[in-house]
Formats: C-alpha cells, sequence, structure tokens
C-alpha cells in the first residue's frame, strides 16, 4: 500500500465522480456549520456531529464516504475515532481526514498512525480542503470495487 499523500497542491476546479457524503466532526459550533456550509456550497452531502460518540452513533443510518475530523474531540479524541472508523467494516474503506491546531512532524506522524488519510492545519482553507477531497476521491474511484 503506498503511503499517504502530504502534498499541497490543490486543483482550482475540482471534477468529482459524484458528490461525496461528507461527516464532519468538531466541537466548535462555528467551525461545524462554516464547513458544512462551504461543502454543501460545492454540491456535497453533509453531517455534523459535535462529539465521536453522536458520529459512531450515526454509523447506523449509514456511512459516509469522507470523514473530517477534529483532533481535540471532548472525550473521545479524533485518533480514537479514527481507530474506531477503520475497524468497522462499514466505514473501514472511507476516507479520514484529521483537522487540528497543530502541524508539526509528530502531529501527522500521529495522525497517520491512527489510519487519517491527510492531515490539515487549521484553519483549514476551504481550497486546500476540496484538492485533498479531489485527490482522496480519485483514489477511491480508482481502488473502487
Amino acid at each position: 500500500a503506498a503511503a499517504p499523500a502530504r502534498a499541497e497542491a490543490a486543483p482550482s476546479s475540482p471534477a468529482w465522480r459524484a458528490p461525496l457524503r461528507v461527516s464532519i466532526v468538531d466541537d466548535n459550533p462555528d467551525a461545524l456549520r462554516t464547513m458544512a456550509f462551504l461543502l454543501q456550497a460545492h454540491g456535497h452531502a453533509v453531517t455534523t456531529h459535535a462529539d465521536a460518540e453522536s458520529a459512531l452513533a450515526a454509523v447506523d443510518a449509514g456511512s459516509a464516504d469522507v470523514y473530517l475530523l477534529d483532533i481535540g474531540l471532548p472525550g473521545m479524541d479524533g485518533h480514537a475515532l479514527a481507530r474506531c472508523l477503520r475497524s468497522d467494516p462499514r466505514t473501514m474503506r472511507a476516507a479520514l481526514v484529521a483537522l487540528s491546531g497543530y502541524g508539526q512532524a509528530a502531529d501527522l506522524d500521529a495522525s497517520f498512525a491512527a489510519g487519517f488519510d491527510a492531515h490539515l492545519v487549521k484553519p483549514v482553507d476551504i481550497e486546500r480542503l476540496l484538492g485533498v477531497l479531489h485527490d482522496l476521491d480519485a483514489v477511491r474511484g480508482a481502488t473502487a470495487p
């Protein structure tokens, strides 16, 4: 398996295979609303959760293509949530993107060790996020059964 990409480039106008189902988990209500609004404006179906427990409970209703997870969640943190999602057959193939205020090499290493496909430092630039989602969508399309 190839190592997760850490590229910084973002396409100016991504061409999506199909709208993505994105689940955002962040305990900051303003960040949650803003990110949801921006992704919906780009045609994606978005669900939001303020904590890991509600995100895991929602998996029963259907999994997402991509999970955007804040690392500093109360209770179960984003790394533990990522490990849970990776171990669940319903979500193990979903793309996982870490959202964190920390971006040192050790922080990225911890995210990739927990199963994340990408690590973005807050505040997240929407064009950068769209570029990462586009890249993950392209990989998902190339490896779909």
